[in-house]
């Protein structure tokens, strides 16, 4: 059947895939990222007939924008695109910074500073506004405090069969902000519950979910569902 609608409207400008989308919490505000490098800011409040976006940035040259996050208070927005940093804005699309990024040549993971290979996603914490989570082709996931751009809260490297790196393609948080949920590379699902003194065990592993790319996660609004989206051309629940 058909989705219901009573209004639709089309929002142009892009010149190629619309990669990410993020509607602010208030509903007002709506940021699209593209293939094309940028990023289209939109209001609707102040949005005549011709719909077009009020503000077009282009976050990191050359990469894709791969994910969009508001925080929960409206004010800032988390960007994620093909390079190895993420950055924030706020709300009028002022950039305020971008996260450390890691050495290559250090081989252990947990002991570099950020990032050190181009990102795959990103997300606010929904009850945070100062915590951040990203996950990288260089095979981890990083938590973030947006008022510290030089240092990371934690390095979460996925279960594997054998030490090696493996991509981390997909991440969120629940509704609650206190569980995080990943897709590995190796088409994998893991769980991660946020307590005193964990770690980088999984609390939940489910092993080959999907048989390509986990190129999406999200938790239903109660935390008891999770969907999870692949390049084999699946949506599983």
């Amino acid at each position: 059947g058909r989705i219901p609608l009573s209004n639709e409207i089309v929002l142009r400008g892009h010149t190629k895939v619309a990669s990410a989308l993020a509607v602010d919490p208030t509903g007002s505000r709506v940021l699209s990222g593209s293939y094309d490098y940028t990023i289209r800011m939109y209001d609707f409040q102040g949005m005549n007939s011709k719909l077009q976006s009020f503000r077009q940035l282009e976050p990191c040259e050359g990469h894709q924008v791969r994910s969009l996050s508001w925080s929960p208070t409206s004010d800032r927005f988390l960007c994620v695109t093909g390079s190895a940093q993420a950055k924030i804005y706020d709300r009028d699309g002022l950039s305020l910074g971008e996260f450390v990024k890691g050495d290559m040549y250090i081989r252990d993971l947990k002991n570099t500073k950020g990032h050190i290979s181009g990102l795959t996603g990103g997300e606010w914490n929904p009850k945070s506004k100062e915590t951040i989570l990203t996950s990288s082709e260089d095979g981890s996931l990083r938590l973030w405090d947006v008022s510290d751009f030089s240092s990371q809260k934690q390095v979460i490297k996925p279960k594997l069969k054998r030490p090696m790196r493996i991509p981390v393609t997909s991440c969120a948080w629940d509704h609650e902000g206190k569980r995080i949920v990943a897709g590995v590379g190796d088409g994998s699902i893991q769980l991660w519950t946020i307590k005193t003194g964990w770690g980088s065990r999984p609390d939940i592993h489910v092993e080959k979910a999907h048989t390509e790319d986990i190129t999406g996660v999200k938790f239903s609004t109660d935390g008891q569902i999770l969907l999870s989206r692949s390049m084999d051309s699946t949506l599983k629940v």
